[in-house]
C-alpha cells in the first residue's frame, strides 16, 4: 500500500513561535510562556502543552525549550518572570497587567493570527459592523464578533450568506467581511461571491492564512490521487477546513484520532492512501502513523485496489 504523506505538518505561525522561544531561552535562561486556551477539545494538542508532555521530538529542533515553563493565565505570572506569549497571542488585558507586574514579556504571536487581530480592531475602529466567514464556535470568529460587541457594533459569524440575509437587510450598518484565519478557502470564495450578489456594500479584507490555504490545496492535491484520505484531527479549525476540502473531491475521507486504534476498514480496497493533518500535527507524528498504516495493511491482509 503506497502512504501519501503531507509535507505540511505544523504551520509556519507554530514554528516561528518555536524557534524565537529556543532562541530566547539560549539568552536569558529560565522562562514562562503562555497564550490564548483553545477549546477543552483542542487542548491536547496545544503547541505550548506539548512542551511539556510529548517534548522528546520538539527539543531534538529545539532544545532551549527544555528552559521553558507552560503557565495558564495572568496569576501565575510574577515580578520579573520572563514571558513568551505563544503563536495565538493573547488578550491585551493581560499584556498591561503583566508589564505592570514587572513581567518582561515577548511576544511571538504567529503573524498571520497578528495580522487578522489587528485588522478587526481597525475594522471596529473605523465605525464597521463586522461579517466573519467560519465556524461559529472558531476562537478566532469569537474574538471579531466580541471586538464588534464591545464597541456597541454588530458581530456575525456565518458559512453562508443565507444564514445572515436578514441582519443585512437592515439600514445604516456599514459593513466590512473577513475570514476565519483557518477558514475553508472554497466556501470563502463562495461566500464573497454570494456577498456581492446581495448588493450589500461590505468592504472585505482577506485575512485567510497562506499557511491553511496551501495545507488545503496540497491536502486536495493527494485527495484526488488516492483512493482512500485519512485526516490526523487536531480538533481545530484548519483540521475541519482540509477535512471539508478533500472529502468534496474525495468521498472516502475519514477523520482519525491517533488516541483510537486505527479502523483497518478504511484502508479496505485501498492502493494509495493520503494522509494529512491539520496546524498543531507535527510531522514526526504524520510519520509514525504511516508506518502504522503500511503495517496495519500489511498484518491483516488489507487487499489493494486491483
Amino acid at each position: 500500500m503506497n502512504v501519501l504523506v503531507g509535507e505540511a505538518g505544523l504551520c509556519r505561525g507554530i514554528e516561528l513561535a518555536y524557534a524565537k522561544m529556543n532562541k530566547l531561552a539560549g539568552e536569558v535562561g529560565l522562562m514562562k510562556a503562555t497564550h490564548r486556551a483553545g477549546s477543552r477539545a483542542a487542548s491536547r494538542w496545544d503547541p505550548l502543552q506539548r512542551i511539556g508532555s510529548d517534548a522528546t521530538e520538539l527539543l531534538k529542533r529545539y532544545p532551549g525549550l527544555a528552559n521553558v515553563t507552560v503557565v495558564e493565565g495572568f496569576d501565575a505570572v510574577e515580578q520579573g518572570d520572563v514571558v513568551v506569549v505563544g503563536h495565538k497571542g493573547i488578550d491585551r488585558q493581560f499584556m498591561e497587567d503583566a508589564t505592570s507586574k514587572g513581567a518582561v514579556l515577548h511576544d511571538s504571536q504567529c503573524p498571520f493570527m497578528r495580522k487578522y487581530d489587528a485588522t478587526a480592531s481597525s475594522l471596529v475602529k473605523e465605525g464597521h459592523d463586522l461579517i466573519v466567514f467560519g465556524k461559529p464556535g472558531n476562537h478566532h470568529c469569537l474574538y471579531a464578533k466580541g471586538l464588534a460587541e464591545s464597541s456597541g457594533r454588530v458581530g456575525l459569524i456565518a458559512e453562508k450568506v443565507c444564514d445572515i440575509a436578514n441582519e443585512l437587510d437592515v439600514k445604516g450598518r456599514k459593513w466590512a467581511c473577513i475570514v476565519q484565519v483557518t477558514g475553508n478557502s472554497a466556501g470563502w470564495e463562495r461566500f464573497k461571491s454570494d456577498l456581492s450578489q446581495t448588493g450589500v456594500e461590505a468592504k472585505v479584507c482577506d485575512t485567510l492564512c497562506p499557511d491553511s490555504l496551501s495545507r488545503q490545496e496540497s491536502a486536495c492535491e493527494m485527495a484526488r490521487r488516492a483512493d482512500a484520505v485519512i485526516i490526523v484531527n487536531d480538533c481545530g479549525g484548519s483540521t475541519q477546513s482540509v477535512f471539508e476540502q478533500c472529502r468534496a473531491v474525495n468521498s472516502r475521507t475519514f477523520s482519525y484520532d491517533p488516541d483510537d486504534a486505527f479502523p483497518a476498514q478504511w484502508l479496505e480496497g485501498a492502493e494509495t492512501v493520503a494522509l494529512t493533518g491539520g496546524i498543531h500535527v507535527p510531522a514526526w507524528l504524520l510519520d509514525g502513523i504511516a508506518g502504522e498504516m503500511r503495517s496495519l495493511a500489511s498484518r491483516q491482509g488489507v487487499r489493494a485496489k486491483r
